[in-house]
């Protein structure tokens, strides 16, 4: 069953810059993000109000020095994805950067619902 709002709905954008997959395993989530082209130093991540946002950005040197015939590649990149990942804490996220896949591991969110009983007077 499907909770009201689902982990890791990101509103559903679509965004072609930076594709991702999402999966479960033991009492964690998954992120894994492509990001070609991009050095570990591009990239942050922050977490902000339940909402984990990863961003990086990317400046090419200048290349005044080149006498290009054609050029397609943008020289200026910045990806920008952000996740709702509940109430968690910071330092139990952890990150690793190898070969343009940055790979994100978040806890699953505890819920403390442990039952009370309220007496009534």
């Amino acid at each position: 069953m499907l909770p009201s709002r689902f982990i890791f709905d990101d509103f559903f954008k679509e965004d072609d810059s930076m594709k991702c997959d999402i999966y479960e395993s033991d009492n964690k989530y998954n992120i894994e993000l492509e990001l070609p082209g991009f050095d570990k130093k591009d990239i942050t991540m922050e977490l902000d109000n339940n909402y984990l946002t990863i961003s990086a950005n990317k400046s090419e040197e200048d290349s005044s020095d080149k006498n290009y015939i054609r050029r397609e590649r943008v020289c200026t990149s910045s990806v920008t994805r952000k996740f709702y990942v509940g109430n968690i804490n910071e330092n139990d996220i952890t990150a690793e950067f190898k070969n343009g896949m940055l790979l994100v591991s978040v806890p699953k969110e505890t819920n403390d619902s442990t039952k009370k009983t309220i007496q009534i007077n």
